[in-house]
């Protein structure tokens, strides 16, 4: 297991998920949610929504919707926590900070599962 940081490189994060057995990746997620809920997403079900816009351009959650699309699956989960706000600036909202334990948790839980998962299932 390795971890990789595409942060704004969405080309270089769908390339690590093309070369990977299984992914899981952490991200802001705007939905109908209150800040600080946390979303568990498996990527075989992602689609072009909302959680795939960005202030960057082109994601990598539209990538791999994309590539969903053409039939080629990625598989793992999308772990997201919904955001106070999305602008520019630096650091987390008090409300996304207070929950960061719970979306730890999750991380902590789905790796254990994954690790558990055959890479042939």
């Amino acid at each position: 297991m390795s971890l990789i940081k595409a942060e704004t490189d969405a080309w270089y994060g769908l390339q690590e998920c093309l070369s990977s057995w299984q992914v899981i990746i952490i991200d802001a997620l705007i939905g109908p949610c209150e800040p600080g809920t946390i979303y568990l997403v498996p990527l075989n079900e992602l689609e072009e929504t909302e959680w795939s816009k960005s202030l960057h351009g082109v994601t990598l959650l539209h990538l791999i919707a994309r590539y969903r699309k053409k039939g080629k699956m990625i598989k793992g989960w999308l772990i997201g926590m919904e955001p106070e706000r999305i602008d520019l600036g630096f650091g987390l909202s008090p409300v996304v900070e207070d929950n960061m334990d719970v979306l730890l948790e999750q991380v902590k839980d789905m790796v254990e599962l994954m690790q558990g998962t055959s890479m042939d299932s």
